[in-house]
């Protein structure tokens, strides 16, 4: 889907222009030495590196606690730099949501956690699909967020999206969550043109002992977590985690059915973590993981008008796992190279048939600082992926097979190379840098990036880049045939046919930003960024017209076809704010906007409204520690509404209360969505029927020994 507004939207132009000026070094507000800024939702690495620097020996929560700004600004991500890297350093729009932030939210689930990040649009669909992008073209289905779990890629090749239904993961074994918005191919590689989400685990080294996490709630009837962590020697650390959990049921959204939906979900999923100190020069860390789920699902055969005759239910049902294994090794106090390979296995058994996917890939990097000022990354990968789809659901209406071949196997390629130069050491560094990664649809997709970070001081930064980044063609995109049994009067039938494009290109980028971090002496501090983005030869839905066909009875043929030609522009600002008046009082405060001139072939605006992201959001919210063992937590989501969708804005509130009733044991609850007896987030632009999320209130207790 496409957005658009008026080009003569320009009211965010002052709020830009106010805050770059906010950034200026005025030192009456530095504090003198002057603190620097963190955004809400920093927090401590909590894995050991060869190349960072001596971290905190306390826990996440105990260090957290007790951190300055300047300290917390000093916190070490890896996804924006593909290397450990103090966040006052990195020049991209990055936001952390910390191991503190997810245990204070309650999150049951990772896109639960990503609600509080600013600038990305998350949006539940039912009981277990969830819609997630940044900077827009939001959906099930976006592909245009690339998503890591420790550095490996979890989306699928066959529509370049990511399966939050299977990647469910245990909440207390997350470090944290880092997510870069605007383009990240540069180092990343193909899908991350509006963002990059690293989900980071913590190392085992930190989770000895025993673990047991019990949720219930209206929405969730069991989550059941279980988790041993040892060593064995001084050097190897692992351990084990099970976690049984169920979703669901939402709210019915067919016309005249108030009752519960039928989305119910229930999955299982065992887990693995070793990591070994091999000597003091190499690390090796080791993963492995089994998973199955399976529930309900409401869809629409007649995805355009969605009318209840066309409603269908269905069972899914997916199972699958992975093997990963991660080695560092620091040569030299200047020179270091990590390697990291791993495999998956997954299938699904959707409305459309039965799918297997497999990937397997190398990935190898290396960092060399030399001449002082330089700081030269460089690697190569190599990626395998098959999928196979099996034959056509005749029970849910498709009467064609989905895919023409059934069976593909895709090879990606890619080189890159980064160089971050100090012009004036500490206080303006130049990055540049470029990544080739060939596929076999367009061939070889050029990726290049250039930023530039001015520190002038402590309590200031402030950068710039230019990025371009390409989403290149899901299986999806190029082979699908499909045809679909819809409702029609007699005596004549009804067909809905759906082709893909052979030969449509890669989707292209070219991405202006600009940032500032700023903080007013120790209690406050301000993240501003800005972008402009250009999309080229974006893809979209067509439908044809109409066709009467004998075969062998009369029908009606509406058939739609993938094509692409489209162009866009994307703006907007992201704005994260902290106020800490005391140690046990916390503030925050979130805003994005996202706005978007499209066109038509390349010729005219398209005068419709059309959107599939909303214009603004906030996101407030405080944490009080009343006592040492009582905390609160509240927070406020807005979002605008969504036109195309037809969806009016809307707040949510949430609350939690917890009590740490002894120094291994707490005991929470979260009352979520508390102001909407019912509230429809999302219409999912694929067949999948979305649901109205019900108020809930959860039970939470975490016990470790």
């Amino acid at each position: 889907m496409f957005h658009a507004c008026s080009r003569s939207s320009r009211w965010w132009l002052p709020l830009l222009a106010a805050f770059v000026t906010l950034a200026l070094p005025i030192s009456a507000f530095s504090g003198g030495a002057g603190e620097a800024a963190v955004p809400a939702g920093s927090t401590i690495p909590g894995e050991k590196s060869l190349t960072a620097e001596s971290q905190p020996a306390a826990s996440s929560s105990e260090w957290f606690a007790t951190a300055t700004l300047e300290e917390l600004m000093q916190v070490r991500i890896t996804s924006a730099g593909r290397k450990e890297q103090p966040l006052s350093e990195v020049p991209a729009a990055v936001f952390v949501v910390s191991r503190e932030d997810i245990r204070r939210s309650g999150a049951a689930t990772v896109p639960e956690a990503l609600r509080m990040v600013p600038g990305l649009h998350v949006a539940q669909i039912d009981a277990s699909k969830w819609a997630i992008s940044a900077r827009g073209f939001s959906g099930r289905f976006a592909n245009k967020m690339l998503v890591l779990i420790d550095g490996r890629t979890i989306y699928t090749n066959l529509y370049s999206a990511v399966n939050w239904d299977q990647n469910e993961l245990m909440m207390e074994d997350i470090e944290r969550i880092e997510v870069v918005r605007g383009p990240g191919a540069t180092l990343w590689g193909v899908n991350a043109v509006n963002g990059v989400i690293n989900i980071v685990t913590r190392s085992a080294e930190h989770t000895e002992g025993g673990l047991v996490s019990v949720r219930s709630g209206l929405t969730e009837p069991l989550d059941l977590g279980l988790r041993y962590g040892g060593r064995v020697g001084k050097n190897f650390h692992y351990r084990f985690f099970g976690k049984a959990y169920s979703r669901g049921p939402q709210l019915s959204s067919l016309p005249g059915d108030p009752g519960r939906a039928y989305d119910v979900w229930f999955g299982r999923h065992l887990a693995m973590r070793a990591d070994w100190s091999v000597t003091d020069r190499d690390e090796v860390s080791m993963q492995a993981s089994v998973h199955r789920s399976e529930g309900d699902q409401t869809f629409d055969i007649d995805f355009i008008n969605r009318t209840p005759e066309a409603t269908r239910l269905n069972t899914v049902g997916m199972s699958g796992g992975f093997g990963m294994l991660r080695w560092k090794r620091n040569i030299s106090p200047k020179s270091e190279i990590a390697l990291l390979s791993y495999f998956t296995h997954e299938k699904r058994n959707e409305f459309y048939g039965q799918a297997q996917f497999q990937a397997a890939e190398v990935d190898f990097q290396h960092r060399y600082r030399f001449a002082k000022r330089h700081d030269l990354l460089w690697g190569a990968g190599y990626r395998l992926y098959r999928d196979r789809i099996g034959g056509p659901n005749t029970q849910a209406g498709v009467l064609e097979p989905i895919l023409v071949p059934a069976t593909s196997n895709d090879s990606l390629y890619n080189t890159f190379i980064q160089d971050e130069i100090a012009l004036v050491p500490s206080r303006l560094i130049l990055t540049v840098g470029t990544k080739l990664q060939h596929n076999r649809y367009t061939g070889m997709e050029f990726q290049p990036n250039v930023r530039l970070l001015w520190a002038p001081t402590r309590a200031t930064t402030m950068w710039s880049a230019v990025s371009r980044a390409a989403r290149t063609p899901a299986r999806r995109d190029l082979a699908v045939r499909a045809q679909f049994d819809a409702p029609a009067p007699a005596p004549m039938g009804s067909l809905i046919r759906l082709f893909g494009d052979p030969n449509i290109p890669s989707e292209h980028v070219l991405s202006y930003e600009a940032g500032v971090r700023r903080s007013f002496g120790p209690r406050f501090s301000v993240d501003a960024a800005a972008f402009l983005s250009k999309y080229t030869d974006l893809q979209r839905l067509v439908q044809l017209p109409p066709q009467l066909e004998f075969n062998p009875f009369l029908a009606v043929i509406f058939p739609f076809t993938i094509t692409h030609g489209e162009k866009a522009t994307y703006r907007g600002v992201e704005v994260a704010t902290t106020w800490v008046p005391s140690s046990e009082w916390t503030f925050g405060a979130n805003y994005s906007y996202v706005a978007a001139d499209n066109y038509l072939h390349g010729f005219r605006p398209i005068k419709e409204n059309l959107r599939s992201d909303p214009a603004h959001q906030w996101q407030l919210r405080t944490s009080w520690d009343v006592t040492p063992k009582l905390s609160l937590d509240a927070w406020g989501y807005y979002q605008s509404s969504l036109q195309f969708q037809r969806l009016p804005s809307h707040w949510r509130t949430d609350l939690r209360m917890a009590w740490k009733f002894s120094e291994s044991a707490e005991l929470n609850v979260l009352g979520q969505n508390l102001n909407n007896s019912k509230l429809l987030e999302y219409v999912s632009e694929d067949f999948v029927r979305s649901s109205y999320l019900r108020r809930n209130v959860r039970l939470n207790l975490v016990f470790n020994w």
